[in-house]
């Protein structure tokens, strides 16, 4: 094969289509630096499969279509054509007879590129193959480009092995034994996985086996199973017959169990109200022993505090004694004084003595000594009697102002605490209204009580009306889909015999076929009788076609013979054909053959055919189509009545349990009504009770609070009438004592004489 002409339209800088023919001998391309000439080269390469962009010198396949200028626009697409001779017939097949080919490369912008040898679409393969069998290529050494030759001269022994190969002329060879070799890999990992899939599904069908004889199992033990646990339930159901017995009677030993009970609580309720009168006056023994014990307590803190004040009158006389200590301190002084003068003066008077010429003297001052003396001791006397009066009557006075200040204080504060108790017992007392709300809050309890009662009932009730209606619908539900099952199989059916019916007669010349109607169980003798003449048209413009006969005379058919026309409704044109058919039973065809007259013929309803010249044709040999077709015809008619009944009955079913799933819903949401109501229901009666509870505590705690008032009011009375009692009395004794003025001042006069 030889290159004639390469042929370029938008590649590279041609954007124009440009023809370079290459005549035999040496072609040459002359022209400056930038013309275009790689770009010829590239072009050679690109048509004979380059895939490389880099080989192009672009960064992506699109780069070769000429991406315009300041004046000319962008092309949408490139072609590279180029035209071999093969005249000497070195092609490879199929091309070994064509004397020219044209290989061409396109490419859209975006689309990818797509090759075409001799304008029949190829694959890039098939033109790498084409041109390695010829020894040539985009990736050959005989296309020598720009450094080639310094890349030949440094190549590798495998890049040199190529192009002996090239030089060779088993190029080809190599690529195909290349993807021999692929395949072949490709074929033995598909047999290593298929192995692997025979494996898997040996392993299935092992398992699969396993759950067969599993499941024949299952279905052996599944029917012993339900007939134990027919046994079984039937069992249970004698046993709760025998248990509905026992609990009758249990139920009626019961109820005079009730009965004992009623009559023993009617007895305990009247020894109870014996006992809650005995309590009455043991409660108002305790309620006295309170107010005992509340007034002795009183009077244990009255003595507390007279304990009290009795340590501090104590250590007010401890201070008192120690004034009079001091006094006395003081008055011994004075006698130590006293007795220091009497000393110096019986000094003085030793000296007197001692003087001869002084006795006179002393004697005089021995008398005014003793004079001095005695008033000295009768006015110490006076002194210490003054000093004890002074000191008894204030002792005296102190005491009694002291006992009439504590008489005076007790008596306020017993009328303080009569005052405040009161007050606490006229706020402690029952309120007007007491009563009739004791009596209101029974009332409320009673019909709580009753609201209560009622929501449980209503619960209950509610709760069968849910069951009841929820069974309903599950016993609906089965039937309904079963309804819609059913409905959908006839209808699923229906369309695919219409569309069967529709596509034989959307034909240009629909055949006699589509309007002949067969009685049902008859449809294999017409096809029989007819044969493949039922696929000839009625329309008069058919080449095939039925186009009607004359009348034929009366036929007489042998016994036992039934003309076919009576089971076969058919057009007028096909009326002579159908009056010399008859129907016969399978077994006696042959043997009434031979008393057919010419035109005449025998069938069966099995599709059997004995024809008065002899042939004949069994079942097993009649055309089934045309039988088929008769049976879809009659079918489609049957399902269609089927699919009305089926509908009607999935309407119904639907309608029926649409109207137990509402009654359901309803139940439910009544049920949730009264479930929501039952609990406020209880908790307004226990709120009730709670509150009647609590108003008998409260009334019950004033009683007792009102009592223990009284009581404590009686020992503030009794302690009041003390202390004014006691105030009196030393108020009295007070007045009576001396007057402490006029002690002082005889005091004051005996210390001055003393003095």
């Amino acid at each position: 094969m030889r290159i004639k002409e390469l042929r370029l339209s938008g590649f590279k800088s041609f954007v124009e289509p440009v023809r370079a023919p290459i005549e035999e001998g040496l072609t040459g391309i002359v022209g400056p630096n930038g013309c275009g000439k790689s770009n010829l080269l590239e072009g050679v390469r690109w048509v004979m499969g380059v895939n490389s962009p880099k080989a192009m010198r672009g960064g992506e396949m699109d780069d070769v279509i000429f991406a315009g200028t300041n004046s000319r626009p962008s092309r949408e697409h490139a072609e590279v054509t180029l035209v071999l001779d093969n005249a000497e017939g070195k092609a490879p097949a199929p091309y070994t007879h064509d004397e020219t080919l044209e290989i061409s490369r396109r490419i859209r912008r975006g689309l990818g590129s797509t090759y075409r040898i001799n304008n029949r679409e190829v694959r890039a393969k098939d033109v790498q193959l084409l041109f390695a069998d010829a020894s040539t290529g985009a990736n050959s050494p005989a296309l020598v480009r720009q450094g080639q030759i310094s890349e030949l001269i440094s190549a590798k022994p495998e890049n040199r092995r190529r192009i002996l190969e090239e030089a060779a002329g088993i190029g080809g060879l190599q690529a195909r034994r290349h993807e021999a070799d692929l395949k072949l890999r490709a074929a033995e990992a598909n047999l290593t996985r298929l192995d692997e899939v025979l494996g898997e599904i040996e392993a299935l069908a092992a398992s699969l086996k396993k759950q067969a004889r599993q499941a024949e199992r299952y279905r052996t033990v599944a029917g012993e199973l339900r007939r134990v646990e027919a046994l079984l339930f039937h069992r249970r159901l004698d046993e709760a017959r025998t248990h509905v017995a026992a609990a009758d009677a249990q139920r009626r030993e019961a109820a005079r169990a009730v009965a004992q009970a009623a009559e023993k609580a009617s007895v305990a309720q009247g020894v109870a109200m014996e006992a809650q009168a005995k309590v009455a006056p043991a409660r108002e023994e305790e309620m006295i022993a309170a107010a005992v014990l509340r007034r002795l307590e009183g009077v244990r803190v009255g003595l507390e505090r007279d304990l009290k004040e009795a340590e501090d009158a104590i250590a007010r006389l401890g201070t008192e004694a120690e004034r009079l200590g001091a006094e006395r301190a003081r008055d011994e002084r004075f006698a130590s004084d006293a007795r220091d003068a009497l000393t110096r003066l019986e000094r003085e008077r030793g000296a007197l003595a001692a003087m001869a010429d002084a006795p006179a003297a002393l004697k005089t001052a021995e008398e005014k000594f003793t004079a001095a003396e005695k008033i000295r001791v009768a006015a110490e006397a006076r002194l210490e009697a003054a000093a004890a009066a002074l000191a008894a009557g204030k002792a005296e006075t102190q005491a009694l102002v002291r006992a009439a200040g504590e008489a005076r204080q007790r008596l306020a504060r017993a009328e303080e605490r009569l005052a405040a108790l009161k007050r606490e017992r006229a706020g402690a007392a029952l309120p007007a209204d007491h009563a009739a709300r004791g009596v209101a809050l029974a009332d409320a309890l009673t019909a709580a009580r009753a609201k209560a009662e009622a929501a449980d009932a209503a619960r209950a009730q509610a709760e069968t009306a849910a069951a009841s209606a929820e069974k309903e619908e599950r016993a609906l539900f089965d039937p309904m889909r079963k309804a819609e099952a059913r409905a959908g199989e006839i209808a699923a059916e229906v369309r695919a015999l219409e569309k069967l019916t529709a596509q034989a007669a959307a034909q240009k010349f629909p055949p006699a076929l589509n309007a002949i109607k067969a009685r049902p169980g008859y449809e294999r003798a017409a096809a029989a009788a007819l044969g493949d003449d039922v696929n000839a048209a009625l329309d008069p413009k058919a080449p095939l076609r039925w186009a009607g006969a004359g009348a034929t005379a009366k036929i007489s058919w042998p016994e036992g013979a039934e003309p076919l026309s009576q089971f076969v409704d058919a057009p007028k044109e096909l009326a002579a054909r159908l009056m010399l058919c008859a129907v016969v039973e399978q077994t006696r065809g042959a043997a009434l053959m031979a008393q057919l007259k010419p035109g005449m013929r025998l069938v069966s309803r099995e599709g059997d055919l004995w024809r008065w010249d002899g042939f004949v044709r069994e079942a097993g040999a009649a055309p089934l189509g045309a039988a088929a077709r008769l049976e879809q015809i009659n079918r489609l008619e049957q399902a269609q009545a089927d699919r009305k009944s089926a509908e009607a009955a999935m309407l119904e079913a639907q309608r029926l349990y649409e109207q137990a799933r509402g009654s359901r819903e309803r139940a439910e949401a009544a049920l949730k009504v009264a479930r929501s109501a039952a609990p406020a229901a209880q908790a307004a009666m226990l709120e009730a009770r709670g509150a009647l509870e609590r108003h008998e505590a409260e009334a019950e705690r004033m009683r007792a609070r009102l009592a223990a008032l009284e009581s404590q009011e009686g020992a503030l009375q009794a302690e009041r009438a003390e202390a004014e009692t006691a105030l009196k009395a030393g108020e009295a004794a007070a007045a009576a004592a001396h007057d402490p003025q006029a002690a002082e001042a005889a005091l004051a006069g005996a210390r001055g004489d003393a003095e």
